[in-house]
């Protein structure tokens, strides 16, 4: 089973930037970008150091809490997706 090349997951692997809108999450790096609705999103969870953003079974953004430069600013935007997803619910 072949699960890793590096230079196919380029676009995987490295910086991302998510934009949450009201219709839905738009993703980008600098190798593409992805726009899902909010309809299209399965799942929102948090576990202590990340905020997970299901796409499906197998997929998800992945956000580590370190990334935000505080405390409030990483709560309002998970407030922000949970209300996003449970509305599309």
């Amino acid at each position: 089973m072949l699960s890793f090349i590096p230079k196919l997951n380029k676009g995987i692997l490295g910086n991302h930037s998510i934009i949450l809108l009201p219709n839905g999450i738009i993703e980008e790096t600098k190798y593409g970008k992805t726009e899902t609705n909010w309809n299209g999103v399965l799942k929102v969870v948090q576990t202590r150091k990340h905020i997970f953003i299901y796409l499906s079974e197998h997929s998800a953004h992945v956000i580590p809490k370190r990334a935000f430069k505080t405390k409030d600013e990483m709560n309002t935007f998970f407030e922000e997706i949970h209300k996003y997803y449970k509305k599309a619910a």
